[in-house]
């Protein structure tokens, strides 16, 4: 799941249209951001440069409707996670992390100078975004099936391509398993690389299809160009109309290759609270405020083991897979988690009603400084849960 970083330059803002929005920097307890009465056009972000360490303002006042409560409330020890995050208050590659529990804030924290109005590069976290619009796809009828085979969604790429490539099919895109390797490299931008789609597909084979996990974000970016070509819409667009809409969300950017295709598993920008949102969604089996959003039968066939590592952990349709057992109750957790190189994670726990969402500085990635957020929900949240089942 590493990307190779570097730093290509400062942080341009992008422009929005009508930007009136009061916002506020988030501690537990605080006023929520306030939504705009006009809100800029989700994909129209501007020029921009990537920055390993750098971050962009939401000005669209999205993600604001949180309810807040304390750790006590919900049935936590706010006394162990205060203990907790004063441990890791000093560490220089944090930059936010949320604590959710039965779908309200009980705890959010912000480091190094952040706040609840900057935005993040998500890296891989938007693999699990993407799994998301292809279920949405799926059940709108764009796409018959995830055995439907790839090259027929997306023919050209796949003209030259070999037989073997050809029975490449959606499922195998999802699961990692469709044997084809291809990784971005700096500069992130993608603006000036033409026919990344055919590079990927012209890629070697390592492996056959639906034979083996070999993690790959090219098969992720296929995922965005077939969504594209069967929708008739950027994958950009589709996911506004249908996903960053109705849960009230909007990425402060979102990188296209020079052919216009979104980048398919990096290069979106949220902010912690959004990250939050999505996953909420997840922990509700799809539902966003009484709407179903995702099919709920895709949200569980996402969080269930279709590749298996070992006993404990594997993968489903782009969301990891893991379990957590729990010595003091003698409980196994399974924990599934949207995980992006650099420290930017979502995790959760259903049976706990749970959601952790961390942001990290991308310059710390492979550090000895690097936040080990799933030992510090193992270790901290999990056992501040005091009404365990």
């Amino acid at each position: 799941m590493q990307v190779s970083l570097s730093e290509n330059g400062g942080l341009a803002m992008h422009a929005i249209n009508r930007m009136s929005l009061l916002v506020a920097v988030m501690i537990l307890g605080s006023t929520p951001i306030l939504a705009s009465d006009t809100e800029p056009s989700c994909c129209d972000f501007g020029s921009f440069t990537w920055s390993v360490s750098g971050t962009r303002t939401d000005l669209s006042g999205t993600a604001d409707e949180w309810v807040f409560s304390t750790p006590e409330a919900e049935g936590m020890d706010g006394t162990a996670l205060a203990e907790g995050i004063a441990e890791i208050r000093s560490l220089a590659s944090l930059h936010s992390l949320l604590i959710l529990r039965h779908g309200r804030i009980v705890s959010e924290t912000y480091f190094n100078g952040e706040n609840a109005t900057h935005s993040y590069e998500i890296a891989s976290v938007s693999k699990s975004i993407m799994s998301a619009l292809v279920g949405i796809a799926l059940e709108r009828g764009y796409i018959e099936s995830i055995h439907q085979v790839v090259s027929d969604l997306l023919p050209e790429p796949f003209e030259q391509a070999g037989s073997t490539k050809q029975r490449i099919t959606v499922r195998d895109l999802l699961t990692m398993q469709a044997g084809l390797f291809w990784e971005p490299t700096a500069p992130l931008d993608m603006i000036s690389l033409q026919h990344v789609v055919n590079d990927v597909v012209a890629g070697p084979l390592t492996y056959g299809a639906g034979v083996r996990f070999n993690y790959s974000t090219g098969l992720a970016h296929l995922a965005s160009a077939v969504l594209m070509e069967v929708t008739g819409q950027t994958t950009c667009e589709f996911a506004s109309e249908t996903l960053f809409s109705p849960l009230g969300i909007a990425p402060e950017y979102w990188g296209q290759d020079a052919d216009g295709v979104h980048t398919g598993g990096w290069f979106m920008y949220f902010t912690p609270r959004e990250l939050a949102k999505f996953g909420q969604l997840y922990l509700q089996d799809g539902e966003w405020n009484g709407t179903p959003i995702i099919p709920s039968s895709w949200v569980k066939s996402s969080l269930s083991h279709q590749v298996s590592f070992d006993p404990f952990s594997g993968y489903g349709y782009w969301w990891w897979l893991s379990s957590y057992w729990d010595a003091a109750t003698n409980i196994t957790y399974q924990i599934q988690s949207a995980r992006g190189g650099g420290g930017q994670m979502i995790y959760l726990v259903p049976a706990l009603d749970l959601v952790m969402v961390t942001t990290s500085d991308h310059a710390y990635q492979g550090t000895n400084v690097r936040f080990d957020s799933e030992g510090f929900l193992q270790i901290v949240v999990i056992p501040a849960i005091l009404d365990t089942p």
